[in-house]
């Protein structure tokens, strides 16, 4: 147990000081390599006295605040591209000072320029792979061409044949080690990007498959109906009718005008909620202000499909909400419980109280969920849906109402028995 929390905290201050998955994978992989590399600025002060370098101990103790400027200037200021120039031309003059100040050719600096090459490489742009690898080289044939010619300006630095044996052995192993840290890092996160990108694309193309099936919902559901108008209004304008059937066609238009713009209202906050994001401030909310114009309106319509809609919700009622999801959420459940009802049905709207949270029921008795259907009911397998009275719809209510729910920091859940009915529930905190 005590390892598992000392692995959680070395990872967790890990995360930090690289930088979480707000930052570019590019930074965060330039993040660690000032890490690494200030720990091994700081690993080589002690190993360098020991061998008696003492110039390389200045040399270090000198770039080693600079190091954690640059580090500084990445993690915190978000400068990663000019830090990493700096860092890049640092390195390479620290190691070059470092060839002929230890023993040149004959001394470990050599090993250290492929590393640095292997880092330059993993932090900067592709774009600049080529302009890099050939500064390395230059500069690399550059000092062995030098040390060639003018071997009396390269300082022999090793007091016995061991010490070089020591200093050579161990750059090489840190440089496997660095060289394993860097290159598993960057395929591990490359790793996780791509399941990332994969997951993402995986999305994107379930949400067109979407788009295409609500576009042909769409074409059906509107053009459907404004024909049905489109006639209404020409057997209205152009035969004479006794009143009853007057009317019948007056109310047939009113349901047909509501199920459209009910249908156009979800198809934009449906929209809105994936195109833009929910962005609603919570407030308090008295639930029979909220629901008062939608009650008015269906107060109506369940009176011609001869349905008794009960309203059970005490005018004190308060939650912690919006008032504009609020409104679109019941406005959802008391559509779907009316058009799902049959004549003589009752649908209720009720209340009551639970640690500190209101949960509002609406139910109806109609035939119920089949079973086949309820796991989907709040997804978006977006499918034309027909009431009692062939009333229609795109399937798009409820997974709003689940969105937008969520979002208020509550839940929903519904009972549902075959042939009794169902009670869709919400629950939110009090005010």
């Amino acid at each position: 147990m005590l390892l598992t929390n000392l692995q959680n905290k070395t990872v967790r201050i890990w995360n930090y000081l690289k930088g979480d998955k707000s930052f570019s994978l590019q930074s965060r992989i330039y993040n660690s390599v000032c890490v690494v590399t200030i720990a091994v600025m700081v690993y080589n002060v002690p190993f360098s006295l020991a061998l008696g370098l003492y110039d390389s101990v200045l040399a270090t103790l000198v770039l080693i605040p600079l190091q954690f400027y640059l580090y500084y200037l990445s993690r915190f200021k978000g400068k990663t591209a000019l830090s990493s120039v700096f860092l890049i031309l640092i390195v390479n003059l620290f190691f070059a000072v470092s060839y002929s100040l230890n023993s040149g050719i004959q001394g470990s600096s050599l090993l250290s320029f492929s590393i640095s090459y292997f880092v330059i490489i993993a932090i900067v742009p592709r774009r600049q792979y080529w302009f890099w690898t050939i500064v390395n080289i230059s500069l690399v044939m550059g000092l062995i061409i030098w040390e060639y010619y003018h071997p009396e300006l390269v300082s022999e630095r090793y007091p016995t044949r061991a010490d070089r044996f020591i200093d050579i052995a161990s750059t090489y192993i840190m440089n496997i080690i660095l060289t394993f840290s860097c290159l598993s890092y960057i395929i591990n996160n490359y790793s996780l990007e791509r399941v990332t990108a994969e997951a993402s694309a995986a999305g994107l193309a379930q949400l067109n498959q979407q788009k295409n099936k609500l576009i042909t919902i769409i074409s059906h559901d509107f053009n459907a109906p404004l024909n049905n108008i489109n006639s209404y209004l020409y057997v209205l304008s152009n035969r004479d009718l006794n009143l009853e059937d007057k009317k019948k066609y007056e109310n047939e238009l009113k349901r047909i005008t509501f199920d459209t713009q009910n249908l156009l209202l979800n198809l934009l906050n449906w929209s809105k909620s994936n195109m833009e994001g929910i962005s609603y401030v919570l407030e308090e909310v008295n639930l029979n202000d909220a629901m008062n114009d939608t009650l008015n309106v269906y107060q109506s319509i369940a009176v011609e499909k001869e349905i008794r809609l009960a309203y059970e919700i005490s005018a004190d009622t308060d939650v912690i909400a919006n008032f504009e999801l609020v409104e679109i959420i019941f406005r959802n459940l008391i559509s779907n419980a009316i058009k799902f009802t049959p004549r003589n049905g009752i649908v209720r709207v009720f209340s009551s109280m639970s640690d500190g949270f209101h949960i509002i029921s609406v139910s109806d008795t109609g035939p119920g969920i089949p079973s086949e259907k309820q796991i989907d009911i709040f997804t978006t397998d977006i499918s034309p849906t027909f009431g009692t009275a062939r009333e229609r719809g795109a399937g798009l209510g409820l997974k709003i109402c689940d969105e937008f729910v969520q979002y208020l920091g509550g839940e929903i859940w519904f009972d549902t028995i075959a042939g009794l009915g169902t009670t869709f529930s919400v629950k939110l905190p009090a005010a």
